[in-house]
């Protein structure tokens, strides 16, 4: 026999499928045709973080030192790739700049 599915449950699916999705796409969009395309893909390592930091936040769970050390591990990563990315663009955009 068929359960009952309460509206809410409906309407947090749609949410959740719909609306969240379409404002990550929207979001991600914007951000692609702002930064470069190998700097975009490193910064994409920081959801695991934004999800690690979401868990400790609404839903009261614990970080252990392992998941900070971690989480400064992938930090700073992503912050040394974007570093040499932007290096790299400041250096091609001068080379251009002197074959002008």
């Amino acid at each position: 026999m068929g359960e009952y599915v309460p509206l809410t449950s409906i309407l947090c699916l749609l949410y959740n499928g719909v609306l969240a999705s379409a404002l990550c796409f929207v979001l991600w969009s914007f951000v692609v045709d702002q930064m470069a395309p190998s700097a975009l893909a490193v910064s994409s390592m920081l959801t695991p973080l934004i999800g690690v930091l979401g868990g400790v936040v609404f839903l009261s769970e614990r970080l252990s030192s392992r998941m900070i050390f971690g989480m400064m591990l992938l930090l700073f990563g992503v912050i040394m790739v974007q570093i040499v990315v932007r290096h790299q663009n400041n250096s091609t955009k001068k080379i251009e700049d002197k074959l002008k």
